[in-house]
């Protein structure tokens, strides 16, 4: 959400939002920013992993095809770890690829899949054969992210086996100490979005590890941007459900807790099903 009030209420699309999370399709709130096969419990927030990686165009043709060979090496067995993976198509790092997959703080521990462990080398055979066939292509990868879903701050629509064509990132930095008084604001929010009649995910993470801990991203997960909720419905719908001026008031509450001059960022990722095994 954007620094000023005014600002906000001159959204034409309230979910524009998070770059870099990663954060992360919302209808598989554990599989689609990040897939993995294990299940994550009810009451344990997922964990999404993901790294950024730059091929220049003349590479990218190849790279596709090697990531496609990894795949079909590595991700066809019946268990295999698995991975997404995002074309970034907007903002500053567009043409960069994301990719990583979800677990939850006992998983990345204790993996089910060794190459998707906290400690994770570069000795084991799906990552020996990334460094030797897909990595010599790539001009960067940068720092790897880890990114937890809040919980309760999530409102689906989406079918749940499918994953989304297209996720809209917005994160900020928020005030030290305010985490509280953030989650309750958003808490409404997600509120109003379980009761629309609109077919997109939506949900709040902050930045566990890799980066600014006061880092906040929103997520909305979709295949059509017009399914997106327009701002006047938004608000519309806010108020009628906690009551006249409650709008306002969540946007001045909002702007409490951002950090002053705090710059919101924002991309669009699309998802890479040639590229993936979620």
């Amino acid at each position: 959400m954007f620094r000023t009030i005014t600002h906000l209420r001159s959204w034409q699309l309230c979910g524009i939002l998070v770059a870099t999370t990663f954060p992360i399709g919302m209808s598989t709130t554990a599989q689609s920013v990040e897939g993995q096969a294990t299940q994550t419990s009810a009451d344990e927030a997922p964990l999404f992993v993901c790294r950024f990686i730059e091929v220049s165009s003349e590479n990218v043709a190849e790279w596709k095809q090697k990531v496609a060979e990894k795949n079909a090496k590595f991700g066809t067995a019946d268990d295999p770890s698995r991975w997404g993976t995002w074309r970034i198509i907007t903002g500053e790092r567009t043409n960069q690829y994301a990719r990583g997959f979800s677990t939850t703080a006992e998983l990345y521990s204790n993996p089910k899949h060794a190459i998707q462990g906290m400690a994770a080398t570069r000795d084991l055979p799906e990552a020996a054969y990334w460094q030797k066939h897909v990595a010599p292509l790539q001009e960067s990868t940068g720092n790897q992210q880890i990114w937890k879903i809040i919980p309760g701050l999530q409102a689906k629509h989406l079918d749940a086996s499918q994953t989304p064509k297209f996720m809209k990132h917005r994160r900020w930095r928020m005030k030290p100490g305010m985490y509280q008084r953030l989650e309750a604001n958003y808490s409404k929010l997600i509120e109003v979005y379980k009761q629309m009649d609109l077919s997109f995910d939506f949900l709040v993470a902050r930045l566990f590890d890799g980066g600014d801990f006061m880092i906040y991203a929103e997520t909305y997960a979709f295949d059509k941007l017009s399914e997106l909720p327009q701002m006047e419905l938004v608000s519309k719908e806010f108020n009628r459900i906690h009551g006249d001026g409650a709008w306002d008031k969540f946007l001045e509450e909002h702007n409490h807790v951002m950090q002053e001059n705090a710059i919101v960022e924002s991309e669009t990722w699309a998802y890479q099903e040639e590229l993936s095994n979620l």
